[in-house]
């Protein structure tokens, strides 16, 4: 079911309509999240959510003063419902699946019931906690599939989005909100690929160090101490390396490249799921 893909958290992680942006990134940073539920305590009911690339929307466009702006203001502003669709834990996990590739989310809500919270809540489940789990208990009836290839993988010719190293950091998110994405390709002077610029990247980001956007890419990604992960694959990776990259990076996307590691092609969690359930 749906219910087993729930992570295992210790605590009931959101933020209120009167909270800080300040806050919130500070708990999507430090529960290395992506995504947080905003509570309205006035009507005693979820107002919406934000994400790290709502983050880097709003960011973009009025970076100066926004860390002390409120939830509540920044959900007005993005005007962004809570229309991400809700589920009870005892759903069937391939109902689940085959609705979020049908609606492309990344993400759905799990109704959930906590002795020690007097109200229900919300949980996230995103692709990647459903992936963990169909390898950690589904591991036998998937291991077939392991060796396929990333050609196999692939359901359909994503643009590969990139940007220079050397381009300003403000520059690069505001491309990858532009293009709506939530990561971009980082290339270096030969046009190969460096690492990726992720929406998620802003978790590090506090009022003092706002100015660090004015650097160039690299030059910020080694300001917030971020390891330059890999995040690429070629057209003969299989299936298994693929699943080893995704998860241990925690993206959603790698890019494939060629033998001189210039991008040309993109796989997603998306497209592994679609391949895992479809097969």
């Amino acid at each position: 079911t749906i219910g087993d893909c729930v992570p295992k958290l210790d605590i009931l992680i959101e933020v209120s309509t009167e909270d800080r942006l300040s806050k919130a990134i500070d708990l999507l940073r430090d529960n290395d999240i992506l995504s947080l539920l905003i509570f309205n305590p006035a009507v005693n009911e979820y107002d919406g959510l934000i994400d790290v690339v709502d983050i880097a929307q709003q960011i973009v466009t009025s970076a100066s003063s926004l860390m002390n702006t409120t939830m509540g203001d920044i959900v007005k502003r993005s005007k962004r419902a809570l229309d991400t669709p809700i589920f009870m834990p005892d759903e069937p996990l391939t109902k689940v699946v085959k609705q979020m590739l049908h609606d492309q989310l990344h993400r759905v809500l799990i109704m959930q019931k906590d002795p020690n919270v007097e109200r229900q809540f919300l949980r996230f489940v995103s692709q990647i906690d459903i992936v963990r789990m169909v390898l950690q208990k589904q591991s036998s009836s998937v291991s077939h599939l392991l060796q396929a290839k990333c050609e196999a993988i692939k359901s359909s010719n994503h643009p590969v989005v990139s940007i220079s190293g050397s381009s300003s950091a403000v520059d690069g998110f505001k491309k990858l909100v532009d293009e709506k994405h939530s990561a971009i390709a980082v290339l270096d002077s030969n046009g190969t690929v460096q690492t990726s610029l992720s929406a998620s990247d802003l978790r590090y980001i506090t009022q003092d160090s706002l100015s660090t956007l004015n650097l160039s890419i690299i030059e910020f990604l080694k300001a917030i101490n971020r390891p330059f992960t890999p995040t690429t694959c070629s057209r003969s990776s299989t299936l298994a390396e693929i699943l080893a990259s995704l998860v241990g990076a925690h993206v959603h996307r790698l890019w494939i490249v060629d033998d001189s590691q210039k991008p040309i092609g993109v796989v997603t969690l998306t497209d592994v799921l679609q391949f895992i359930f479809e097969k």
